[in-house]
């Protein structure tokens, strides 16, 4: 009677660390990240909103509509293309590419900069690329995935 007492107790032992092993190993692989900046950043965005002067407004109210794309160069560095028109005429508002931005990140936030300047940030799903219109004022493009 003895040796099945302690054969049950060693047996619900050894089933409670695995179980406790198998819970652990679940929950390190979920925060450990697995794609490097380049792979995080890429992807498709879509234009939500315009930021000028202290004022957000939506993209559809501004008379604007386009896509922002983010591919992948090297895991430290990524090329954007622009295809942002009026929504009215189609006319271009800021269409082209930009290639070779180096990749930085603090939590995150990811970091765009091309020749020693921040363009660009990428906060989640939630990109902002700042640029200077014709005038001088800062414009930036606030674009969701």
């Amino acid at each position: 009677m003895k040796t099945a007492l302690i054969t049950r107790r060693l047996a619900m032992a050894m089933l409670a660390v695995s179980l406790f092993s198998a819970c652990k190993k679940d929950s390190v692989d979920a925060i450990t990240p697995t794609t490097d900046l380049g792979t995080r950043a890429a992807g498709q965005y879509t234009l939500t909103e315009l930021s000028a002067g202290g004022k957000t407004i939506p993209a559809a109210q501004a008379d604007l509509k386009g896509t922002i794309s983010i591919t992948r160069a090297t895991a430290t560095s990524a090329n954007i293309d622009f295809n942002i028109r009026s929504k009215s005429d189609n006319d271009e508002v800021l269409v082209g590419n930009v290639n070779g931005l180096e990749l930085s990140a603090s939590g995150n936030v990811i970091a765009f900069k091309g020749q020693n300047a921040q363009v660009a940030t990428l906060n989640g799903n939630k990109l902002s690329v700042e640029i200077e219109d014709n005038s001088g004022v800062a414009v930036t493009f606030i674009a969701t995935k």
